[in-house]
């Protein structure tokens, strides 16, 4: 559902004002232009133990660049995605906002954005909850600063107490004070255990 707020919330984005940070990162006819290459190439010999898998991938290159085709051609309008919905990338997400903070005050979409980011939060809780015993997530960062930090754990906790009642009872997810947020890399690897050797 989050993933779905994001796009939407982003459906009308202008997407040409952006620009390519890693130039055809998600180009897939590139990509295996890259991909025979390197078969070609074979620098360190391994191409023949996964024939099996280099030819099901050749076998899908013409499907591959479908999209990559009607963006050139201008069938299919550029729009901003998020390209990868794997779960890690949802709490990196969260950091990288960190470094375009917006103003609440200034800009009511900002409060749309900070919810948005408190959905994925609660999502992603759920999800880490399916593999770890959980009890307290502190949340870190500049993101989570201010009012913006506020309005996500809010939403987070609504989120989960709505939605998820017996998680909410099991795991308080909670903000530091304000210091403690603004410097979160710091705080996490002072708290790291010590390394036996």
């Amino acid at each position: 559902m989050a993933f779905g707020w994001f796009q939407n919330f982003l459906s009308d984005f202008p997407a040409d004002t952006l620009y390519e940070t890693i130039p055809h990162f998600h180009d897939t006819i590139d990509r295996y232009c890259q991909l025979k290459e390197s078969i070609a190439a074979d620098a360190v010999g391994r191409a023949a133990s996964v024939k099996a898998e280099i030819d099901f991938l050749l076998k899908k290159e013409a499907l591959s660049g479908t999209l990559q085709r009607m963006l050139e051609s201008g069938q299919l309008p550029l729009r901003v995605t998020h390209n990868d919905t794997k779960l890690n990338n949802v709490l990196g997400w969260i950091n990288e906002l960190a470094f375009a903070p917006v103003d609440l005050q200034e800009d009511p979409r900002a409060q749309a954005i900070f919810e948005t980011i408190g959905a994925y939060l609660a999502y992603t809780t759920i999800q880490y909850a399916h593999f770890y015993d959980l009890q307290h997530l502190m949340m870190l960062g500049r993101v989570m600063s201010g009012k913006g930090g506020d309005t996500i754990l809010r939403t987070c906790q609504q989120i989960l107490a709505d939605e998820f009642p017996e998680v909410y009872k099991t795991i308080r997810v909670m903000l530091p004070d304000e210091k403690t947020r603004r410097v979160g890399q710091s705080v996490a690897a002072t708290s790291l255990p010590e390394r036996k050797a």
